[in-house]
């Protein structure tokens, strides 16, 4: 990590003796540039001179050069690739913030093989001076980084040299220490889901080799994984090749039934009910989700599930369309292989396994092959247990997967998008297709319209018009239009919380329901005080001035900020663009720079009483922050109210 102070006053001093100074913090992510920007001010006598003399101003200006270099310097410090400097370690510098987490299970790597398949052994031998081909990959998923190399595996050495073939763009050989061919990293940040290389074994081979590679699977999260080959030894050596470390996460066998569950999909509509996305696809290779249900005899039903998923697909059965008190039916993988079928039960809004109160599951069948698990089991139509529903009534549906894996005995974790819901009610014995409906997002619109119209549009002009319409606005008209909107504002708040609560079924503590909730005991606290307030000319009137100003600017920064990171809350379950967030934060943006344009006018003017063209001046302009005000927010609701969820 290196400290760098890129602003400085004066323009000469070095680090305490500065009166101010922005810093950059660069950290190297295998190759990408990390820059965290950190403003420090330090007040000391020697700064009172003119010419280093720090106003507020100047502060304000400094640090918002710091934060705009820092984000500039983001987006330029693209990943390159270029991490020859972790070639002896092969972990990435990603500093405090870096995690390197278990290998997934459907991350691999293959020593001499040109062929996806995760099943088949590994070669136990190499020959001296031969190439050989290697091949990173990843089941149902990106990468955004490499680093490959070949070690030693008695001593961690790099050994013999990579190569690429012609026609790849996105790797390059890199060179570390002496060997000019020791290495292949990546060339760009972007998603990529194979790696194939070339290794030649130096005519004076080691004993036992092993590729090893560190993948970074997330920019964001600054998450990595470091995988290993199974160790090969040269030819010629006795006995077996020493256990690598992580070799065990790779070699993870994708299915241990050859084939996989057959799932026939030609009684659909006839024989047997079924949910097929996309509608009216053929085989479990098509469809990227199934489920059927079939009566066997009068006792027993039939319940078949698939999914492109490499940890687990679900089905629910509820009395209504909100979670808890349901019937689930799982089949998750472990993570080698083995697929289990499961009988759950959602107590609320999480799940949990409890085979003491749920009826076990008869003539189990499943498997997960080329990133598709599947599997086929029975249950007693009625159940056994106090957990178990009869299913021979009508129950919504919920359709679910997820990518985590599981042992036998683990519940289901979260889902990472929101289920589909059954368009209508379905009982165990139907034989018709299917439909399903996406996850309501009414509340989560309306709750977000009705704040962004409270706390962009109402309250903002309640409480300019307060601020700087009072020398244009005889004391009644300000005051009236001033109270009413803050009223209107309180009420809509209100609302707005109560509606997203009957919405969530209950609380979920984040850093934007925190905001939120501030904000509502905040607006209600300003309704307490206004009951209250003094006369204008009694002593004490500046103590209420302060603190309804300070209250009401406090909970206008924190609502505009709720608002921001509502997106990403909202984000979890409807599809938001990427471009909202600009528009969102630039809309917010540009009304706070009017109103400090507002506020500097006002400094301007001090004491003095408005004259008529500063009058007209102001009037146009509250025109104006009127109209960009309502643009904004009939702009932004209208998005809300055409999102989609996530499904």
């Amino acid at each position: 990590v290196h400290d760098n102070i890129m602003g400085r006053v004066p323009a000469t001093c070095e680090r305490q003796l500065c009166c101010g100074a922005f810093h950059t913090s660069n950290s190297k992510l295998l190759g990408r540039r990390n820059i965290a920007v950190d403003f420090r001010y330090v007040r000391r006598v020697d700064c009172s001179h003119s010419s280093a003399k720090m106003s507020y101003s100047f502060q304000l200006v400094i640090a918002s050069i710091g934060l705009l270099s820092g984000q500039v310097l983001l987006c330029q410090a693209y990943s390159s690739g270029m991490v020859a400097s972790v070639c002896g370690t092969l972990t990435p510098n990603m500093g405090e913030h870096g995690s390197i987490t278990a290998t997934p299970n459907n991350l691999f790597l293959r020593f001499n093989t040109t062929a996806k398949d995760a099943t088949s052994s590994q070669p136990k031998q190499y020959q001296s001076g031969q190439t050989y081909s290697i091949l990173l990959w990843r089941v149902l998923a990106n990468f955004k980084g490499f680093f490959c190399q070949v070690h030693n595996s008695e001593n961690g050495v790099i050994v013999g040299s990579v190569s690429l073939p012609p026609s790849t763009t996105t790797a390059q050989i890199l060179k570390c220490g002496g060997n000019t061919n020791a290495g292949v990293s990546h060339t760009n940040g972007n998603d990529k889901s194979t790696l194939a290389f070339s290794w030649t074994a130096p005519a004076v081979a080691p004993a036992n080799i092993h590729v090893s590679c560190a993948v970074v699977v997330s920019q964001n999260s600054m998450v990595w994984h470091r995988i290993n080959s199974s160790t090969v030894m040269r030819t010629g050596e006795q006995g077996s090749p020493p256990t690598t470390a992580d070799a065990s996460a790779t070699t993870a066998a994708l299915g241990p039934i050859s084939g996989g569950v057959q799932i026939d999909l030609s009684g659909c509509g006839k024989t047997k009910g079924c949910r097929r996305v996309p509608v009216g696809c053929k085989s479990a290779a098509e469809c990227s989700y199934i489920f059927t249900t079939q009566l066997i005899g009068t006792t027993d039903v039939q319940i078949e599930l698939s999914a492109k998923s490499l940890g687990w697909v679900a089905v629910g059965f509820s009395a209504d369309e909100k979670m808890g008190e349901d019937d689930v039916f799982g089949c998750q993988a472990d993570g080698s292989g083995i697929v289990f079928a499961k009988n759950l039960y959602n107590p609320g809004k999480y799940n949990t396994r409890d085979p003491a109160n749920n009826a076990p599951l008869t003539n189990v069948n499943a498997s997960l092959v080329n990133g598709v698990i599947s599997c086929r089991f029975q249950r007693s139509v009625k159940g056994s247990g106090s957990h178990d529903r009869d299913l021979s009534l009508d129950h919504t549906l919920f359709f679910s997967t997820h990518g985590t894996t599981g042992t036998e005995t683990d519940a289901l974790d979260k889902h990472s998008v929101i289920p589909e819901l059954s368009a209508q009610p379905i009982k165990a014995s139907s034989t018709a297709d299917i439909g399903s409906v996406p996850f309501s997002t009414g509340l989560i619109a309306a709750h977000a319209v009705m704040m962004i119209y409270a706390w962009v549009a109402i309250s903002g002009g309640g409480m300019f018009t307060a601020r700087f319409m009072r020398g244009i606005y005889c004391a009644p008209r300000w005051f009236q239009f001033h109270w009413i909107t803050m009223v209107v504002t309180v009420i809509i708040t209100l609302s707005s919380a109560i509606i997203i609560g009957v919405h969530a079924g209950e609380w979920k503590p984040s850093i934007h329901s925190g905001f939120g909730m501030t904000v509502l005991v905040g607006t209600a606290l300003q309704v307490g005080l206004a009951v209250v307030r003094p006369a204008p000319d009694a002593e004490n009137r500046w103590l209420f001035t302060l603190a309804h100003r300070s209250i009401g600017s406090g909970c206008q920064v924190l609502a505009w900020t709720s608002i921001c990171l509502g997106l990403q809350e909202a984000n979890r379950v409807v599809i938001v663009d990427d471009g909202a967030y600009g528009v969102m934060g630039g809309g917010i943006g540009c009304i706070i720079l009017f109103w400090l344009y507002m506020e500097y006018r006002k400094y301007q003017q001090g004491d003095n009483k408005l004259d008529e063209a500063d009058t007209v001046v102001t009037k146009r302009l509250s025109y104006l922050f009127s109209a960009v005000s309502y643009a904004f927010t009939l702009g932004v609701s209208s998005y809300f109210w055409g999102v989609k969820p996530r499904t």
